[in-house]
């Protein structure tokens, strides 16, 4: 590992092997740390959702359309099981479709002209699956899915071509800052010099903020999961119900909540989810959570019960939330070259890329092409 660099990328998730991908490209000298193995966190424990409808219209939504351009250009390359096949918000109620209208015309007019609303005739052409009490959708033919395994290590590849390090089992202990500048990091395999120092560290992005005196508001909670057993053809894109976000905000108050999603890999695996709860640093899994989402699954899906699906693995990941609901981007107050890059919230697939490309650009350029000043941590300081 190096002594010396000119930046130093503190995550390897897909926000930080993206962050180092673009500098490198860029020409700089760039070396990124991970204290575990690249796709430790969220960024490998998630249902590869990329998923843009959600993103609020402005800087947030310019983000998701980068990471759109982003993987296009990278599936050039490297097969990252990337499919922009669209994504659907499932509707139980008529009332809903009235509470979303406002939504969608918010988005139409900040540029996302083909979201489309179905009705239940609509819906069974693309879904045949679904069960009679889902009464329609909205679909953005923008949205899609991607193996996040496949796309983290397409990054870090494409990193490491164009002369970046990346380092697995390296662990920042601390952070030398001399006269408000960043001098070097401090690691369990020794002291890199270095000029900036970006973090990238998802759930963890505290733990380095508070090395420097800074508070990062960064949550997260646990989201249980499961996969199936490769049942090809049984969802075509990827879904979640319309009370998915708001159920997820809820988790953990009198033990945890379950919202119904899906998603189906290349294979055929279904992606079923998910619980979630607030035990903490905690990733292990409980029955109780599988069987919640086994009843949400059928539920929503008849057709796993009258095929005897099985289930055959579950696992947990860190759903990660800033107050607001927005990224933590950009230069902090009072240290000269500390960048924050984290804090994508729920569905991190769908903006890593694009935040990784303006951070490259903060640095090589001084301007990124999307404005970050409404994503700076100090909008938290009142």
């Amino acid at each position: 590992m190096k002594q010396e660099t000119e930046i130093v990328v503190a995550g390897g998730g897909i926000t930080g092997t993206a962050t180092a991908y673009y500098l490198a490209k860029a020409g700089k000298d760039v070396v990124l740390v991970e204290r575990g193995d690249l796709t430790r966190g969220s960024s490998a424990a998630n249902a590869g959702f990329v998923w843009i409808t959600y993103r609020a219209p402005g800087p947030a939504l310019r983000l998701g359309l980068a990471t759109l351009d982003s993987y296009d250009e990278m599936s050039k390359n490297h097969d990252m099981e990337y499919e922009k096949c669209g994504g659907l918000t499932l509707f139980e109620t008529e009332n809903l479709f009235k509470d979303m209208a406002p939504f969608v015309d918010v988005r139409k007019n900040a540029g996302l002209s083909g979201l489309k609303f179905l009705d239940r005739n609509g819906l069974l052409q693309l879904e045949p699956h679904l069960a009679p009490f889902v009464l329609g959708a909205l679909l953005n033919p923008l949205d899609g899915h991607i193996n996040p395994m496949r796309a983290v290590y397409a990054y870090a590849a494409e990193a490491r071509k164009h002369g970046a390090q990346l380092h697995t089992g390296v662990e920042i202990t601390g952070i030398n800052i001399e006269k408000g500048h960043v001098k070097s990091v401090i690691t369990n395999k020794g002291e890199i010099k270095t000029k900036y120092i970006v973090n990238a560290c998802g759930a963890h992005a505290p733990v380095l903020g508070k090395m420097v005196g800074l508070k990062v508001p960064i949550g997260f909670q646990r989201e249980q999961i499961l996969v199936s057993e490769e049942v090809p053809g049984i969802v075509g894109r990827p879904m979640f119900t319309a009370s998915y976000k708001k159920t997820v905000q809820q988790g953990g108050v009198g033990g945890f909540t379950t919202a119904f999603f899906a998603n189906q890999t290349k294979k055929g695996n279904l992606i079923l989810g998910g619980v979630n709860d607030f035990p903490g640093e905690v990733t292990s899994t409980t029955f109780e959570a599988f069987e919640a989402i086994s009843r949400e699954a059928i539920r929503y899906l008849p057709i796993l019960k009258t095929l005897s699906v099985r289930a055959i693995r579950s696992f947990a990941k860190f759903y990660i939330h800033t107050p607001d609901a927005l990224p933590v981007l950009g230069k902090v107050k009072g240290i000269e070259g500390f960048i924050m890059a984290s804090g994508l919230n729920d569905f991190g697939m769908g903006v890593g890329p694009g935040a990784g490309k303006v951070i490259s650009e903060l640095i090589c350029l001084g301007e990124p092409s999307i404005p970050l000043d409404g994503f700076s941590l100090s909008r938290f300081e009142n």
